[in-house]
């Protein structure tokens, strides 16, 4: 259980060509009093009642680690209480990979800090450059190397869809990430965002953001060589809030709500394909069986897997059956020719399906 109370913008030495924290967060800019923060964590623990899952404190939105010291002790001391009375386990908190020192994190660990999240969102010089991040790829292995010589879990965030950036570009990235060996990863497709410094060069036609069938495709490679590596992607896509699906908020670029989910089903999409070239032939009638929690991925938004499935294969029919004994993640194919599994790691290490 995560409790997240976002310090929008602040400690931001840069304004990155991308950022609008106000609307990607639905906060205001400014610093929470320790009365918001003490009341957001009653707020929330108020609904747990009963429930046993370990509870964390996140810190979102801005750069933690840049706030002047006695700022960032005066939100670390509104939660202590809470990890005093065993009502709380932890923090986290994001950050800049330039915004990471030895003596900060000792400052972290003090107040039970275990989790920070850096925002690499590029892990190419040329694009950072271009982003205005102001840091370049060798702070984000810097700063790994900080946290991980300090005890810290380490979550990396990537964007796609930067300047100048291509899905080349953007897999080389995941790759770098990848070779880091992070705890966990994000990945946000870029979107043009009013009030925004990209607004401006949109306009100008200086930048033309990614398609969703575009930003679907790059992050779902993205998602398999995570998968390969077996780190996992704990969000894809921004948070959906009404202020970021407001008309006017989002000016460009691959907006969708459901974005994770039409990742996920693109990827078991592409699982189900492998299985019919293997498993099936033309005019066949074939079977699937996935955990039921899967289901809607295989079965794709308003059924177009199956749909594109029985098109492009020349398939009689198709049927799915949820299964419980299943594990998540793996797609079983019952064809007159016999019986075919294949899982996303099978996927992504692009492995032969197995009976």
């Amino acid at each position: 259980m995560i409790i997240p109370i976002f310090i929008t913008h602040q400690g931001c030495p840069h304004r990155c060509v991308f950022c609008n924290q106000e609307i990607a967060t639905g906060r205001s800019a400014g610093l929470p009093s320790v009365g918001h923060v003490r009341d957001r964590i009653v707020s929330f623990l108020g609904t747990m009642e009963g429930r046993r899952e370990r509870r964390e404190v996140a810190f979102y939105g801005g750069t933690f680690t840049a706030l002047p010291r006695y700022e960032q002790e005066t939100l670390l001391r509104g939660v202590s209480p809470f990890i005093r009375g065993n009502k709380v386990d932890a923090l986290r908190i994001s950050t800049r990979p330039d915004a990471i020192e030895r003596e900060g994190l000792e400052l972290l660990s003090s107040y039970h800090v275990e989790t920070v999240e850096v925002g690499a969102q590029s892990m190419v010089d040329e694009i950072l450059s271009k982003s205005r991040r102001g840091h370049t790829r060798k702070d984000v292995e810097q700063s790994v190397d900080l946290l991980r010589r300090g005890g810290f879990e380490v979550g990396i965030q990537i964007m796609l869809g930067l300047p100048g950036e291509d899905i080349e570009l953007f897999l080389m990235t995941v790759r770098r990430v990848v070779d880091l060996n992070p705890d966990f990863a994000r990945i946000y497709p870029l979107l043009v965002m009013k009030g925004s410094p990209l607004e401006g060069l949109h306009r100008r036609g200086l930048y033309e953001p990614l398609s969703l069938v575009e930003a679907v495709e790059w992050a779902k490679e993205g998602m398999k060589l995570f998968e390969k590596a077996e780190i996992p992607v704990i969000r894809v896509g921004l948070q959906a809030t009404d202020r970021l699906g407001a008309p006017g908020t989002v000016l460009a670029g691959p907006y969708h709500p459901g974005f994770r989910s039409l990742v996920e089903s693109s990827i078991f999409y592409d699982m189900a394909s492998r299985l019919v070239e293997e498993g099936s032939g033309e005019g066949d009638s074939v079977r699937f069986f996935v955990s039921p929690g899967d289901r809607s991925y295989l079965t794709g938004e308003k059924r177009e897997n199956l749909s594109r499935l029985k098109k492009t294969y020349g398939l009689e029919s198709i049927e799915i059956f949820s299964s419980p004994a299943l594990p998540r993640g793996r797609v079983l194919l019952e064809s007159s020719r016999g019986s075919f599994g294949l899982s996303r790691v099978e996927l992504a290490g692009r492995r032969r399906a197995r009976p």
